[in-house]
């Protein structure tokens, strides 16, 4: 077994009943296996197979279960730090500081689904995930498309809860450009746009405060079709993108991010 050193505590089991009676810990397990993200994967095993630094914040259930979207323990969270980051080595949470956010992040592709509700255009991973060749295969090896995905666009207020049921202080989450302007540019699908505003209430009735990223992934179909991200007329259409959404959520939102993987 894999000895876990965590405070003068040597065992799984040690660090099982530490945090269970209420202990912050960061456990540190060396192992020559790497992490599978697999839902449903016990805490001991977790720890048995992981490279990863643990950080165990919360107590209050017999085992814990980690998944990359949440764990089904009664109020137990696990944070994985790759080891040599800067977190690796932490043994006490509070060196962090007060100002210090947990939180989580997704996606609107990877979660939302739902491509085509309430006037939502296509994006290029719409177009990319559901293309077939002359023998009908497609890009993906398994042919799946994000069409449901976690179905994030209907339960996001279920989204909401796990994040803070799991303790976190935060939620990034992006925004689906065509899902506000369906080609890329006006006139403004208001039903997408009020869908984030509710969102974002929905963050701020939780407790959870919203950071919003304003472009992870997909760039509306109508600008890649007109030459893409080198065409250098996106940057308008990007700039009045971004106008639209701080005028209706800039009373809520105080952290924005421009752009992750463009």
């Amino acid at each position: 077994m894999t000895v876990v050193k965590i405070c003068g505590l040597t065992t799984i089991e040690d660090a099982l009943a530490a945090t269970e009676a209420g202990a912050k810990w960061a456990v540190t397990v060396d192992t020559d296996e790497r992490l599978a993200f697999d839902p449903g994967v016990d805490l001991r095993q977790l720890l048995s197979r992981t490279r990863a630094s643990v950080l165990l914040v919360g107590c209050g259930a017999d085992a814990w279960y980690f998944s990359s979207i949440t764990s089904t323990g009664q109020g137990a969270t696990l944070i994985l730090v790759w080891k040599d980051s800067p977190l690796d080595g932490v043994t006490d949470l509070t060196a962090l500081g007060d100002d210090f956010t947990w939180g989580v992040a997704t996606a609107a592709f990877q979660i939302e689904g739902s491509p085509t509700a309430d006037g939502k255009g296509p994006s290029i991973w719409d177009t990319f995930t559901h293309r077939r060749d002359r023998h009908g295969r497609t890009p993906v090896k398994d042919g799946t498309t994000a069409d449901v995905a976690t179905d994030s666009y209907r339960r996001y207020r279920e989204d909401i809860a796990l994040v803070k049921a799991m303790g976190f202080d935060a939620y990034r989450f992006s925004l689906s450009w065509p899902r506000i302007m369906p080609t890329g540019a006006r006139p403004v699908n208001q039903r997408g746009l009020d869908h984030y505003s509710r969102v974002v209430d929905a963050c701020l009735q939780a407790g959870a405060e919203p950071w919003v990223t304003l472009f992870h992934w997909d760039l509306p179909q109508g600008l890649q079709d007109r030459g893409g991200w080198p065409d250098r007329d996106v940057v308008s259409r990007y700039c009045d993108y971004v106008g639209v959404v701080a005028d209706a959520l800039g009373d809520r939102v105080t952290h924005w991010m421009l752009f992750n993987e463009p």
